[in-house]
């Protein structure tokens, strides 16, 4: 018998709610739905940039983290070995892949991304870097190599970010 009292009850109270809101001009439950389905996929839009957004902004820190270090390393460097592993570790950094064990010519044909022109710049330096190794040098010579691998690493960089620029647009 509380069941069939309560049914009037919950049901009278829905129909003074509908004529509250028909008098206010409020509207119904499918009015709120139309109300709110915009602002709701806007919000969920925003957030969808926003993750894209924060996925591009982590890639854009690890290649500049890459970038530093492995200039670091070069700066460091004392010998044709020491600038090698720099310049190997940052193209194995650039493209997500360990360093570890990686020759130089592993390390140029992971390059594909890049203009055949930026390749043959760093293929020259480690190929210069892998002939003092062999065959000694001096302190010029190292000097030298340094600054030939960073040219390279700023060229791959420079290439890396026209190629991201253009994917943008």
């Amino acid at each position: 018998k509380q069941a069939e009292i309560a049914w009037p009850t919950i049901h009278r109270g829905e129909a003074v709610l509908a004529e509250q809101s028909a008098w206010l001009g409020l509207p119904g439950s499918w009015g709120w739905g139309v109300l709110a389905a915009p602002p709701v996929l806007a919000l969920l839009v925003l957030s969808a940039v926003g993750v894209g957004r924060m996925v591009h902004d982590s890639s854009a820190m690890k290649k500049i983290e890459t970038r530093q270090a492995a200039l670091a390393s070069l700066k460091a460097a004392q010998t044709p070995e020491d600038v090698l592993a720099a310049v190997v570790g940052y193209i194995a950094g650039r493209c997500g892949r360990s360093e570890r064990g990686m020759t130089s010519h592993e390390a140029v044909r992971l390059l594909t991304d890049a203009p055949p022109e930026k390749v043959s710049r760093v293929r020259a330096c480690l190929d210069q870097c892998e002939h003092l190794r062999y065959s000694g040098s001096s302190d010029a010579d190292v000097d030298e190599l340094k600054q030939q691998a960073h040219e390279a690493i700023d060229a791959l960089d420079s290439a890396s970010l026209h190629a991201s620029h253009e994917r943008r647009q």
